[in-house]
Parts: structure tokens; C-alpha cells; sequence
């Protein structure tokens, strides 16, 4: 019997390999930690707003600490100063409320570090469940290597941020 990546690749007749999976393989563990430590093991939109707006009382958050993954998903989602077609694109099924906050806090360069860190966990949150939950299409998963290693970042920092406040 293949491996299961050996197995993945038959069955879709692809090439995946394991150096570019491993910012998904990554994710996977730094989300389980993101929901059991930040999210009491029931991550919803609403708690990350409820855990960041506590941490950021508690502690002062740092928005130049999220810099580089918030620059990637502003050129990522914006072109010209307005969210683009893969912004449109981004599944946020019933949380479809927060799709204007996200664009929002994306487009706009002065808002607020709260505001912004959220924004950060909720996309983070949304590739959890575009991934999980079938959205992801596994034969080009590979392209979405960036999405997830600056989810990463996301996820670590505010982890790390968590840790430091104990």
C-alpha cells in the first residue's frame, strides 16, 4: 500500500510534494493549538473577536508584529485600492456579515490594530474551513503554499502573544 501522499497522487494522476504541502501539514497543527488554547476547542468568528478584543485589554497587541502577513493578504485581496476577484472569490458562506469588515480593515490602511488582528484570524479561520471542509481543491492545493504559511504567521504571533500575557 502507498503512503498517502504516494496514494493522493495516483488517485488524482498529480505531482504533489511534500516540501510545498508543509505550510498546509503546519497549519493543521498551529490551528488545533489556535482553537484549544485561544478558543476553548470551539472556534467561531465570534469568539476570535471575543479572545482578540480580551487579549488586546489585557496586553497590548502590536500591529507591526502581524506586518508581513497582513501586507501579503492586502496584496493578496486588494488591487487599487478596492478588494479584487480573489477577494470575491473568498468563501466566507454564513459569515457572509464579515466579508465587508474583512474587505474593509484590508482597503483600509489606518485601521485599527483590534480591528486588523481579527481580520487576520477570521482569514485564517476561513481557510480552516475552506480546507476542512471541502472547498480546497486538493489536485492545486500546492498554489495556495503562501495563503497558509502567512496563516501561519498569523496563528503563531497571536499564540505567542497569548503565551507572553500568561
Amino acid at each position: 500500500m502507498p503512503d498517502t501522499l504516494e496514494w493522493i497522487n495516483n488517485y488524482y494522476d498529480i505531482n504533489l510534494d511534500e516540501e510545498n504541502l508543509s505550510p498546509i501539514y503546519h497549519f493543521s497543527l498551529l490551528w488545533n493549538m489556535f482553537e484549544s488554547i485561544a478558543c476553548d476547542n470551539e472556534a467561531s468568528i465570534q469568539k476570535i473577536e471575543r479572545t482578540v478584543e480580551a487579549a488586546h485589554h489585557r496586553m497590548s497587541l502590536h500591529q507591526n508584529d502581524y506586518e508581513k502577513p497582513l501586507n501579503y493578504f492586502r496584496s493578496r485581496y486588494v488591487t487599487d485600492g478596492q478588494t479584487n476577484d480573489i477577494f470575491d472569490g473568498f468563501s466566507f458562506n454564513r459569515n457572509h456579515a464579515w466579508k465587508p469588515r474583512v474587505a474593509n480593515a484590508l482597503i483600509n490602511h489606518d485601521a485599527e490594530t483590534l480591528e486588523l488582528i481579527t481580520v487576520l484570524l477570521v482569514i485564517a479561520y476561513r481557510y480552516r474551513n475552506n480546507l476542512f471542509h471541502g472547498v480546497k481543491d486538493i489536485p492545486n492545493i500546492e498554489g495556495q503554499k503562501a495563503n497558509f504559511k502567512n496563516a501561519n504567521k498569523v496563528l503563531k504571533q497571536f499564540l505567542n502573544d497569548l503565551k507572553a500575557r500568561i
